[in-house]
């Protein structure tokens, strides 16, 4: 097994010029391939991964999709290999700067960081209609090509197909936590599954780095990050940055939409709202209407604002048409219809106490009607929100124990390495 590569040294049939990247799980170098007569980008799997079988078949996986994808903005596999248990990728070299370095501490012109999305969406476009996620958009797995400016999606190494993989256990977390969407952080959760819109979520967080200068979402560690995304809204990016235009932050936040139904329906769709901006007819979405908050007695719930039925005057203006009318006519006849009129009035007046005593027994049952499911409602809401925040603190503990595991193999490994090199040095 090949424990380091130096410069001059041949990989299968790749030779070796310079080391131009370094990540997690493997290093990039500069290469010549000596039957293609071209420059390569050979990407090979570090030794302590080699010996993971789990990783080996990730990595040879992400060579071979890879490799069925031939688009201007997709970096080309050429070849996979294994050199004495040196696990490597022949990738195209492209000439040019990473996305990251192009956008440290600043944000893009509105015209280039719309130039990156269109590349992107054409390169996703293909990728889902091969059949495939990427699972991991973001600026540093995309580089800027030297001779024509265009965005090319360089890191494959979370592709799966769309009806899933048996290497990513369910419920594990994979991607970054600036970029990815909902349904990525929490897979066990109310946002959905994993899908073509995921990818979509995470190139308009890119596209908001992009015009924004800062990520959607950041804090101390990726735990608290995902936290922010799972429970804070998104905020808007003319608030970051007041010189966006509506239309531009629009289609970033159409992208970014929590709820997979509301989120922008596939890449193509994307694509023609880029082309319909560029025309000037693009429709800004009209606004989400505001849930409406009511006061809350001091005695817990919310209570229902229901007014009491208002009693018809008609009754009124009639009984007392009749009683004048009854007077009248008393005053004509004598005193024994002044007599009969009284005892009407009387019998009117208690007909109508009792019809608006009915009716204030009615409005009160309709008020503890609405009371009580308005109480129904806000148990529910916080029962919803006790498993929501159960479930979070499920997530930080299984992600903690995963970094202890990481650190405690680390530590491990080193020891294993110091005992061998005292071996050595003792022989």
């Amino acid at each position: 097994m090949l424990a380091s590569v130096q410069p001059g040294d041949l990989v299968g049939k790749t030779e070796v010029k310079r080391r131009i990247g370094q990540g997690s799980m493997g290093s990039v170098f500069l290469g010549h391939h000596m039957d293609l007569g071209i420059p390569v980008a050979l990407k090979m799997l570090n030794v302590e991964f080699s010996s993971d079988e789990k990783a080996r078949e990730r990595f040879l996986r992400e060579g071979q999709l890879q490799a069925q994808l031939d688009h201007p903005n997709i970096c080309r596999v050429h070849a996979i290999g294994n050199d004495s248990g040196c696990y490597y990728l022949v990738q195209e070299f492209v000439e040019g700067v990473n996305l990251r370095e192009v956008i440290r501490d600043k944000a893009l012109p509105p015209t280039q960081a719309l130039k990156v999305l269109w590349d992107l969406g054409q390169a996703l476009k293909y990728i889902h209609a091969k059949g495939l996620i990427h699972r991991d958009i973001k600026p540093s797995n995309v580089m800027i090509r030297k001779k024509d400016s265009s965005a090319v999606l360089m890191d494959f190494g979370l592709v799966r197909p769309k009806q899933g993989s048996k290497l990513t256990a369910v419920g594990t977390i994979m991607g970054t936590a600036n970029y990815m969407p909902p349904e990525q952080a929490n897979p066990r959760g109310k946002f959905g599954p994993i899908n073509p819109k995921s990818d979509l979520y995470s190139l308009g967080a890119t596209f908001y780095r992009l015009i924004t200068g800062v990520p959607p979402y950041a804090a101390k560690n990726p735990i608290e990050t995902i936290m922010l995304l799972l429970k804070q809204p998104l905020r808007p990016p003319r608030e970051v940055k007041p010189d966006i235009s509506a239309e531009i932050e629009d289609i970033c936040l159409w992208c970014m939409e929590k709820a997979q139904d509301e989120r922008i329906d596939n890449a193509e769709r994307l694509l023609e709202a880029l082309v319909a901006f560029t025309r000037g007819a693009y429709k800004i979405r009209p606004p989400k209407p505001k849930p409406v908050v009511r006061a809350v007695s001091e005695e817990g719930p919310p209570l229902a604002t229901t007014k009491a039925p208002r009693r018809k005057r008609s009754d009124a203006r009639s009984t007392s048409r009749s009683q004048s009318g009854s007077g009248s006519r008393s005053r004509k006849s004598g005193e024994g219809r002044k007599s009969a009129s009284g005892e009407s009035g009387k019998g009117s007046k208690a007909r109508r106490s009792r019809s608006g005593a009915k009716r204030s027994s009615e409005s009160e049952k309709t008020r503890s009607s609405e009371a009580r499911r308005a109480r129904r409602r806000l148990l529910e809401q916080q029962e919803a929100a006790r498993a929501e925040e159960a479930q979070a603190k499920g997530l930080m503990k299984s992600s903690s124990v995963i970094a202890f595991v990481w650190i405690l193999s680390g530590i491990l490994f080193a020891c294993i390495v110091l005992v061998l090199i005292l071996r050595i040095l003792g022989d």
